[in-house]
């Protein structure tokens, strides 16, 4: 059995810097892939804002059942472009400054599909219910085994959370032992025959919490409580160490 590094770091960000946060996601331009194409060709992209209050899979015109997924909001691929997003650029800063500034923005990034951006390095991860988009599969945030210097980290930004509002982070070990390769997830995108054991570390949304990992860690996020006031928001930054 093997596992990677996850670590979680609580009350690293000041009350201010988090409502600052929170606030400027709230204000910022979401999107959502609607399943209405077969996999794997992309659907269509739906935009909304969080603070209009009139999220997209709230219009009963459009089928939500089920049929939406990867719910996100992109800031850029370099801690240059945060320089367009001071509440998130306080918020990298003020991370990587209290973990020893030991990284930058230069991990693997991850593949958007808004019609707009084709990867990102600095987004937000919304995490809807299960009503709205069927659970993640378990993936890895990178495509490298072999150097171990791609990270992820995250801010959990919502200023509430309750344990029965779910939406933990999930990690799993590398396991041949239990018989599962992602038979039970082929043809939904990220099946790459791992082999997956049981899991090894869940990690609650505690609002301004910080969870740092190997993006080598095999990992899945739950979804959100049906009853929860909000989905939950999560500031992910694709990271390696300095040299």
């Amino acid at each position: 059995m093997k596992t990677y590094t996850v670590e979680t770091y609580d009350n690293l960000i000041e009350d201010q810097l988090q409502q600052q946060v929170w606030d400027y996601i709230q204000n910022q331009s979401f999107h959502a892939t609607r399943k209405d194409v077969p996999y794997p060709k992309p659907g269509s992209i739906i935009w909304y804002k969080p603070k209009d209050g009139l999220k997209e899979y709230l219009d009963d015109s459009v089928p939500s059942v089920n049929n939406q997924y990867m719910h996100r909001c992109v800031f850029g691929n370099t801690e240059h472009d945060l320089d367009q997003h001071e509440p998130i650029k306080a918020l990298w800063n003020t991370i990587n400054s209290r973990l020893g500034n030991r990284w930058i923005i230069d991990g693997d990034p991850e593949g958007i599909a808004d019609r707009i951006n084709h990867t990102a390095r600095v987004y937000v991860n919304a995490q809807p219910d299960e009503t709205i988009k069927r659970s993640h599969g378990i993936h890895r945030d990178t495509v490298d085994l072999i150097s171990g210097t791609n990270y992820s980290l995250l801010y959990f930004a919502n200023p509430e959370w309750y344990p029965t509002w779910m939406a933990e982070n999930i990690f799993y070990s590398d396991d041949d032992t239990t018989g599962d390769t992602q038979q039970f997830q082929k043809g939904r995108g990220q099946c790459r025959y791992f082999n997956v054991g049981w899991p090894f570390a869940t990690i609650s949304p505690l609002p301004g919490r910080v969870v740092l990992y190997d993006g080598r860690a095999l990992h899945t996020t739950k979804p959100t409580a049906p009853w929860a006031n909000a989905m939950r928001y999560a500031v992910v930054f694709r990271i390696k160490k300095k040299q």
